[in-house]
């Protein structure tokens, strides 16, 4: 299938997209919107101002565009799409497209070039589509794509001449529904990052776990292990507020989380080993594996109870099970992390006390 034949296609689907908008019965002159504590949904359920458009006939586009192997005719595919966002009659299918395939760069820059521009009911559609797009996916819509959206508001401000308060508000009455839901757009926006900033923080904040932290890093210090050890433990605290809605990234994180609590273990080991002249050695006669092995042994020297020795194949799964998955949980790798630093920080002691033994 050529190009031609693929925007002949194209065209079909937007044509009847056209021709079978829905236009609202009434038209509100506000449109009021609920942020609910608990990470619920912040979208109230009797928004007046409803959708004017389906969007089944975006799954045709997705399937025509990935029904095309080339990345040649991929690129044209959406270099035609994109070019249609100019256009009232497309904005909407043209908008959740491109949302739908996360080409949120593509997006961005049509809607930050002087073509792009919104008035009257194209700018309806442009907030209409991106309240739909938010009450679709408002917990996972990274931070960044929010941040650009209030960025294209306040561009879409600017250019109705207007005298906003705060940043944005209204031009002349003509305009005032409009330019009302540009700034209800944007303070829903706002709302939703101020309540995915509480959850991170209310998460975030475990006085206990974050007091064992600063414990774990000045053992490692004291210890004289790997100073990287700590450098890694920060990075992984640091990533767990990053990376809080990619979950390529936070896979990433549980891997770098993983090889710590391996190395601490094996620095742990190799002490134990020079301290007691009774190194470490894997015994290739026995059927469990090295990391196993070394873990039997820390059990058997520091007298590890039936419960300790439970709580450390626990956590030794709970880092392992993610090794073939190519993304991971944000929850999952909170409670891992915690459980690595609770069991590496028992360790410290019962590495201290182990010395304090054998000296005596």
């Amino acid at each position: 299938m050529d190009f031609e034949e693929i925007k002949y296609r194209i065209d079909i689907i937007f044509e009847f997209q056209e021709h079978n908008r829905e236009f609202p019965k009434k038209q509100s002159n506000k449109t009021t919107y609920k942020i609910v504590k608990g990470g619920k949904n912040p979208f109230s359920e009797q928004n007046e101002w409803k959708t004017y458009t389906k969007y089944e006939n975006c799954e045709y586009l997705l399937k025509l565009y990935n029904a095309n192997v080339s990345e040649d005719l991929k690129n044209e595919f959406l270099k035609y799409v994109s070019s249609k966002i100019y256009d009232i009659e497309n904005i909407v299918l043209t908008t959740y497209f491109l949302h739908k395939l996360k080409r949120y760069d593509t997006l961005f820059e049509k809607c930050f070039s002087s073509q792009f521009s919104a008035y009257g009911l194209k700018l309806s559609l442009f907030c209409d589509i991106w309240n739909y797009i938010l009450s679709e996916e408002y917990q996972d819509l990274p931070d960044d794509i929010l941040k650009n959206l209030k960025l294209i508001l306040k561009k879409l401000d600017t250019e109705s001449n207007g005298h906003p308060p705060n940043g944005l508000g209204y031009s002349t009455p003509t305009k005032r529904l409009h330019n009302e839901n540009l700034y209800n757009l944007h303070m829903l926006v706002n709302q939703v990052q101020m309540e995915r900033l509480k959850l991170k923080l209310d998460e975030g904040i475990n006085t206990e776990i974050n007091e064992d932290l600063i414990k774990l890093k000045k053992s490692i210090k004291e210890y004289g292990f790997n100073q990287e050890l700590n450098e890694v433990l920060d990075k992984i605290d640091n990533d767990y507020y990053k990376y809080s809605e990619d979950e390529f990234e936070i896979k990433k994180s549980i891997d770098l989380l993983r090889e710590f609590f391996n190395r601490y273990c094996d620095q742990i080991i190799d002490n134990v080993g020079t301290i007691s002249t009774k190194k470490f050695k894997v015994d290739k006669d026995l059927k469990d594996p090295p990391r196993v092995q070394k873990h039997k042994y820390l059990s058997k020297n520091f007298n590890l109870t039936e419960g300790e020795g439970r709580t450390l194949k626990a956590v030794n799964k709970m880092l392992n099970e993610e090794v073939h998955h190519w993304k991971s949980k944000r929850e999952k790798f909170r409670i891992t992390k915690n459980f690595v630093i609770e069991f590496c920080l028992m360790l410290s002691i019962k590495f201290e006390q182990f010395k304090f033994d054998f000296k005596n």
